[in-house]
């Protein structure tokens, strides 16, 4: 089953994507980065309730289906390529959640912690708005990733 991923960066098929980017650059912003908070509180929540899921942290994250993948693009980082992706690690563990059950839906009624454990058992799914039918499932895996070639 094909995988996606998508970046700034120009990669050619055979270039591998090594976990841990995110993390890095949410790092080295330090509290300036917009997601600081965010990622903190979820990555401290996660080591308490859910240890054996991989960090986002220290991640890659893919997903699934060419119109997430489009949807996402468009939609948050216009600009990006999508790549065609392999795990190089088959056997690491990988998480499938909502990325939109962390962005911050006040007007859900949920509180955080609701929120963070919907995210980390993947049962809490947001339609996103302007896609009809598409969500928005993201897969984090500690596993790098392999780029097959450009969509």
């Amino acid at each position: 089953m094909p995988l996606y991923h998508s970046t700034r960066n120009e990669l050619v098929s055979g270039d591998v994507v090594e976990p841990g980017n995110f993390g890095k650059i949410i790092a080295e912003a330090g509290e300036q980065h917009k997601l600081w908070e965010r990622e903190n509180k979820l990555e401290a929540f996660r080591q308490q309730h859910y240890p054996a899921k991989p960090s986002r942290l220290s991640a890659t994250f893919h997903t699934d289906k060419l119109d997430t993948a489009v949807a996402y693009r468009d939609s948050r980082t216009p600009g990006d390529t999508i790549y065609e992706v392999e795990l190089v690690d088959i056997e690491a563990p990988v998480h499938r959640a909502c990325m939109h059950a962390i962005q911050g839906y006040p007007e859900s009624g949920f509180t955080e912690e609701q929120v963070f454990h919907g995210y980390w058992t993947g049962s809490l799914w947001f339609p996103v708005h302007g896609y009809p039918g598409i969500v928005w499932d993201e897969f984090v895996s500690p596993s790098a990733l392999r780029v097959v070639g450009k969509v």
